[in-house]
Parts: structure tokens; C-alpha cells; sequence
């Protein structure tokens, strides 16, 4: 795909370059790579790969007082408003930065916060236009919940940069590549079924996956799980729409676990 037909991610900061910051840590994981492109407002084409799909995005700084093209917009599905610490009047400068994407279809709302702590006039407001919003110095250790993370469990929390990009691995990108389908399921996808025996037969190709197969398939729904127990810890939080884009997250989380089997069940 080319690249200025990818999947969008555009970064709302106080300039150019400190979005361009925002963006070279957002990437900056051994699992990513990252080629920069050189144009009048830099981007970045990030490289998401994971044990189920892999996904070619951009990332597009923009800066306050930069305009971003309707064209360009059509192409947007996440933005991310980031906020420093020493930045004032809060509420205002994310309604200001929101106003980036006011024409775009975007599913993906983020609002990162330089802080450890997020002011709650910040946390109303990104309630109340539906972005999820990250502490970025945020760790398990600042964190209030009364239940400790256990360590050793299937749904660790993430806080800070890496919960940013978990979000954005949990997201279906236009023109991603699955890659968690095991090869003895890979020429069932897309097929439907006609009658008993074919759902039995399919059962037979299951049982023949082995373990390590098997495995991924397991982890592939905790994390469904996992999405859909953060949608439920949420139920009470936000306006219809809200509820309605974390029940979204959660289906296509399912759809991810459970593969060309979705069809027919």
C-alpha cells in the first residue's frame, strides 16, 4: 500500500516538534520499526507488528496553528492530543487541539498527559468528547487502585507510553495482515458452512493443532477478554457513544481470537 494511502495517526501537540518527539518514543520499541519521510510537516510510517497481525501506519505531527488537508484527514483513524505539564488552561487547549480532526471518521481518541496525575478538569473533558487519557509518568506504583496488579496474571496493566500503544494494537487498521491464523485453519477462512458435517470436519481440523498453536490461540483470547473486561469496568463512564466505541473494540477483539471460525458460529 502506499504510503500516503496508509492508515492515519495524527499527534495534536504545542508544535510540530514536540509532537515529532511524541512520535519517536511512540515507536520506539524493539518490536517496531520506523522510517521518517521528509515532508513540509514530517511523518513517520510505523511498522505495528504483534503475534496476530502486522499494520503499516503513519504518524503526522502537527503543531498548533497547522492545518491538516480534508484529503488528508479521510486517511485519519486515531488522534492523539498531547498535553505538557506546564501547559495551562486545559479544558480549552483540547478542545483547540480536537479541532484537528473535527472532519474526520477517527475511532481512536487518546489524550496524553505529560503528568503522573491527570487534572480532573482534563479527565471531564476527555470524558465528555470520549478520548481515553494516559498519564504519561503514570506507573504501577503511583497507581491508586486498591488491587495490586499481579504480576504473574494473564491482564497486566500497562500505564504511561506503553498503554498508548497497546491501545493502538488493539485497533483493527485498515489494510492490516493477520498473522495468528494457524496454517491448518488458514484455508478455511472465508468459507461457509453448508451442513453438520462440515462443522464436524472443521472440529477434526482443530483438534489436530498443536500445542504451541494452540497456545496462541489461548493468549489470543485473553487478550479479547481483557478488552472486554476494561469495556465493562467502563460501562458506567462517558455518553452513549462511548459505551457504544468500547463494545466495538471488544467484538473486534473477539474477531481477532477467534479468527475465520467467526463466520459460523
Amino acid at each position: 500500500m502506499p504510503s500516503n494511502t496508509l492508515p492515519l495517526i495524527i499527534i495534536s501537540a504545542k508544535d510540530s516538534e514536540q509532537a515529532k518527539l511524541l512520535a519517536t518514543e511512540l515507536i520506539n520499541n524493539k518490536d517496531d520499526g520506523a522510517e521518517v519521510n521528509g515532508s513540509a510537516q514530517e511523518n513517520f510510517t510505523w511498522r505495528l507488528q504483534n503475534k496476530y497481525y502486522s499494520a503499516n501506519v503513519r504518524i503526522l505531527p502537527v503543531g498548533d496553528g497547522d492545518t491538516v488537508e480534508n484529503d488528508v484527514l479521510s486517511l485519519a483513524e486515531a488522534h492523539i492530543i498531547y498535553i505538557a505539564k506546564e501547559e495551562k488552561d486545559l479544558a480549552e487547549l483540547a478542545q483547540k487541539r480536537a479541532a484537528n480532526v473535527n472532519n474526520a471518521e477517527v475511532e481512536v481518541y487518546l489524550l496524553l498527559y505529560e503528568g503522573s496525575k491527570t487534572p480532573s478538569v482534563l479527565a471531564t473533558w476527555a470524558c465528555n468528547n470520549h478520548y481515553e487519557v494516559i498519564p504519561l509518568k503514570e506507573t504501577a506504583s503511583s497507581h491508586s487502585d486498591d488491587e495490586e496488579d499481579d504480576p504473574e496474571g494473564p491482564f497486566k496493566e500497562t500505564y504511561g507510553i506503553e498503554r498508548a500503544r497497546d491501545t493502538l494494537h488493539a485497533h483493527t487498521w485498515t489494510g492490516l495482515e493477520r498473522i495468528d491464523i494457524p496454517s491448518q485453519l488458514q484455508s478455511l477462512d472465508g468459507l461457509t458452512l453448508s451442513s453438520e458435517d462440515e462443522y464436524i470436519g472443521r472440529e477434526d481440523e482443530e483438534e489436530d493443532l498443536n500445542e504451541e498453536q494452540m497456545v496462541e490461540r489461548a493468549e489470543a483470547f485473553a487478550m479479547a477478554l481483557e478488552t472486554v473486561l476494561h469495556a465493562q469496568a467502563s460501562r458506567g463512564e462517558g455518553d452513549d457513544e462511548m459505551r457504544r466505541r468500547r463494545a466495538e473494540e471488544a467484538v473486534n477483539a473477539l474477531r481477532r481470537a477467534l479468527g475465520p471460525d467467526f463466520d459460523w458460529l
